[in-house]
């Protein structure tokens, strides 16, 4: 069996994605969250390193669109305290009329005042999460239910970040192709990221000598200006000073008054 035949073969099978490479697991979380019919922008799904095997465990956000996605309508059938463990059943029904029930507890006994309310609102988060993947027919672990897991350990996967082949290997653009407002401001917006400038600091401050002057030589378009600061400008105050603010806020504040 070929390497790639064995990972895939672990993750089909075995359920783990700890042999594939960053772009892999991200292939597969997107065919996932597609499968469902979930927007992955939103991070519906993390990872989560449980009996020596990785997986994908769903979040918050996975289990609220869920519910919207499948129309599923549920309520809370019973609250009962069990031997200082609470728990609350819920019960929910899809519009073609399955059904299904689940429970959620949490130990409160010895707790008392907030921590004992936060407690309550837990075991009901709890129920609703687990109906939720339950009547989808999912056996995701929810995300409330990580820190009850010994040994559970959540994985951090970055994004995928191009190699220096891969840009090498990117389609030019023709040479007679004009580069639009938008393809301007998104390549400058990369190489302002490439080269770490840090422009969250400057917001709100006075210019120095040098990059007053840059924004001043050209007057019209200020674009040698806008190629070192993509996402500023130089906004005029009622003293008459010039500070730093985001790009558009002249003309956001032109348009409001």
């Amino acid at each position: 069996m070929s390497n790639e035949l064995a990972k895939l073969d672990q993750v089909l099978i075995q359920g783990d994605l700890s042999t594939l490479s960053t772009e892999q697991k991200l292939g597969y979380y997107s065919r996932v969250c597609e499968s469902l019919g979930l927007n992955p922008l939103t991070k519906p799904f993390a990872y989560i390193k449980l009996n020596s095997k990785e997986v994908l465990y769903a979040t918050r956000d996975c289990t609220d669109q869920l519910r919207s996605i499948q129309k599923i309508s549920m309520s809370i059938v019973s609250r009962e305290v069990i031997e200082g463990i609470y728990v609350v059943t819920a019960k929910g029904r899809t519009l073609d009329g399955r059904e299904d029930e689940a429970t959620g507890a949490v130990n409160i006994d010895k707790l008392s005042g907030e921590m004992k309310a936060n407690a309550f609102m837990k075991a009901e988060t709890k129920a609703k999460r687990r109906l939720t993947l339950s009547i989808c027919g999912l056996g995701f672990t929810d995300e409330s239910e990580i820190e009850s897991i010994p040994g559970a350990k959540i994985v951090d996967v970055p994004p995928p970040v191009k190699t220096i082949e891969e840009k090498q290997v990117e389609t030019p653009k023709p040479a007679n192709h004009t580069e639009t407002e938008q393809e301007y401001l998104e390549r400058t917006a990369e190489e302002q990221q490439e080269n770490q400038i840090d422009v969250t600091d400057l917001i709100g401050k006075a210019p120095t000598k040098e990059d007053s002057d840059l924004y001043w030589k050209d007057k019209a378009g200020h674009k040698e200006f806008f190629e070192k600061y993509p996402t500023l400008e130089l906004f005029r105050l009622d003293t008459g000073k010039y500070v730093f603010q985001p790009r558009g806020t002249y003309a956001a504040t032109k348009k409001a008054s």
